[in-house]
């Protein structure tokens, strides 16, 4: 499930995207008493497309719900003798059993992956939390269990990327696992089906592949099918579907396998260019490319195509489908959360740095503005002010149009600090670039960082009153960070609270800019002034480099 707002309307997302309600969080709230979050209040996205979609859509839910009960005797076997692989405090044990999996390249397997409970507090005010299906109330823990995935024989045509369901339709609202059987969201034994129907030849092809395995030198490719409800957009992804390829990732490496992250055109919300650092998340983190048919650069291959299976040339071409699998389990985040802070570590050394980042060393925190290329309007028309007054004391940098980053830049920017800062919105998902600190540990790191001394970090959410969405608490608590909002309303100009609350995370006032800063108790330099001083210091540091 995905966490994200539509035209600023909340969105139910497939459950299969494990009930992807937009969660409405609390969080030591500042700003107003008492609680907020009323899942009553929850909209509905309207918008509908025209009628030829409709009457597709409705052909394709019916044939759906037909296969789905006609295979339901086979998915209760599968359930009952599927193996479930236990996972604790690391994903590895799942990842060995997919790894063989992926070495066994005559049959399909269904891989189960059982996960413990794990407790995440609400904070004062909290009403509701995102993946809430799943979540117990009473004892405040996340319920594991047993969850089940699918990986294919051979490749699954593109006709079918729509018939193989990863959740009810979004508007039936949020379903209670235990109520709508799981067999209609998951689409595992579904997605086997159309496989193997899309492939009458599969019985030869399996005894082809029993007698004689693939040549080492064939081409073997596995796909990584994200079809949830708007998969392709930046929030989803880093909220639901990006999670779901670091279960696969290592796996994939292990097993000698090229990795593609497949999202269908129609998932995509905002057009392939908005999906620019989901492919550089997918590049830089996982080694794999992202394809969103006739639309992306990369595309699968031929015999991933449904094109015939390179038999010959021992190509071979896989699914893993994983919308059964808990994308929103601590065990699952804190992997994607090592992984993104791995590929830091490698790309430390390439990194270039603007002279943003040379005139003075990080300071705690980082304020994260919306800029132009925001897709929602939120009412934060104090963010120009807010950023001078931060700015000015000297324990806050800001950064902003965060899409035109590259994006080991913008984490390895994003990781020099403690602190995050932003308003509501999917931009605070860059708090995976932090180290966090949990267990009293504070993750591991190359070299120093001013961000890392002291207690645990903490992420700022201001959130706009009635339309607040904290899907951001569950991911704080993943990365090992604490979680805060500060509420205000459309239109508000006074960025006291802001300020006072932002103060009280960075451990006290104002103070003097830090060496290479502004001059403390000086005019502010203008942004002119501040770049040629930037610029004349980078340009030292060169010349020292160079007299050595």
């Amino acid at each position: 499930m995905a966490c994200a707002v539509v035209n600023r309307e909340r969105v139910v997302m497939s459950p299969g995207s494990m009930v992807a309600n937009r969660a409405i969080g609390r969080s030591n709230i500042v700003g107003q008493s008492g609680t907020f979050g009323n899942s009553s209040a929850i909209k509905r996205s309207s918008t509908i497309g025209h009628s030829g979609a409709i009457n597709r859509s409705s052909t394709i839910a019916r044939t759906v719900a037909q296969l789905a009960e006609s295979l339901r005797g086979e998915d209760v076997e599968i359930r009952k003798n599927a193996k479930y692989t236990s996972i604790t405090d690391s994903l590895e044990p799942f990842s060995q059993s997919l790894a063989q999996a992926l070495a066994e390249t005559n049959q399909a397997h269904f891989l189960g992956m059982r996960t413990p409970d794990f407790n995440v507090p609400r904070v004062d005010g909290q009403q509701d939390v995102p993946y809430k299906a799943f979540y117990d109330e009473k004892s405040e823990a996340y319920r594991g269990g047993s969850f089940l995935s699918y990986l294919s024989r051979g490749p699954l045509s593109k006709d079918k990327y729509d018939l193989v369901p990863c959740g009810c339709d979004e508007k039936s609202g949020d379903p209670d696992p235990q109520v709508v059987p799981q067999d209609v969201w998951d689409g595992n034994v579904i997605a086997d089906f159309l496989e193997k129907q899309g492939n009458p030849g599969t019985k030869d092809l399996l005894r082809k592949a029993t007698a004689a395995p693939s040549s080492p030198e064939g081409s073997k490719d596995l796909v990584v099918l994200l079809n949830f409800v708007q998969a392709g957009y930046w929030g989803h992804m880093m909220d639901n579907g990006l999670p779901r390829v670091a279960i696969a990732a290592r796996a994939a490496k292990r097993a000698g396998y090229k990795l593609h992250v497949l999202i269908p055109p129609e998932k995509v919300v905002y057009g392939w260019h908005s999906l620019r650092q989901v492919q550089e998340m997918v590049e830089q983190l996982f080694g794999g490319k992202l394809v969103v048919p006739d639309q992306s650069e990369d595309q699968l291959p031929a015999h991933c195509q449904g094109a015939g299976r390179g038999d010959e040339r021992g190509d071979v071409c896989r699914l893993f489908f994983t919308c059964g699998l808990p994308s929103f389990h601590e065990v699952v985040r804190r992997e994607f959360h090592r992984m993104a802070q791995d590929a830091l570590d490698r790309h430390q050394s390439l990194l270039e740095f603007g002279p943003e980042q040379v005139s003075h060393p990080p300071r705690p925190g980082l304020f994260l503005l919306r800029g132009s290329d925001a897709h929602h309007r939120k009412g934060d028309v104090f963010s120009p002010k807010l950023e001078k007054e931060l700015v000015a004391t000297g324990q806050w940098d800001t950064a902003s149009e965060l899409s035109s980053w590259p994006l080991m830049k913008l984490g390895s920017f994003v990781r020099g600090h403690k602190h995050l800062l932003s308003v509501e919105g999917s931009g605070a998902y860059h708090m995976v670039w932090l180290r966090g600190q949990r267990g009293g540990r504070t993750q591991p790191q190359q070299g120093s960082s001013l961000g890392q001394a002291g207690g645990r970090g903490t992420v700022i959410e201001l959130e706009p009153q009635g339309s607040v969405d904290t899907c951001r608490w569950l991911w704080a608590h993943c990365v090992g960070l604490d979680y805060k909002v500060v509420l205000f309303a459309p239109g508000e100009t006074d960025t006291e609270a802001f300020v006072r609350a932002s103060s009280a995370v960075v451990g006290g006032g104002p103070r003097g800019g830090p060496p290479g800063g502004p001059p403390a108790g000086g005019e502010e330099e203008t942004d002119t002034e501040a770049f040629a001083r930037a610029a004349s210091s980078a340009a030292a540091m060169v010349g020292q480099v160079a007299a050595l």
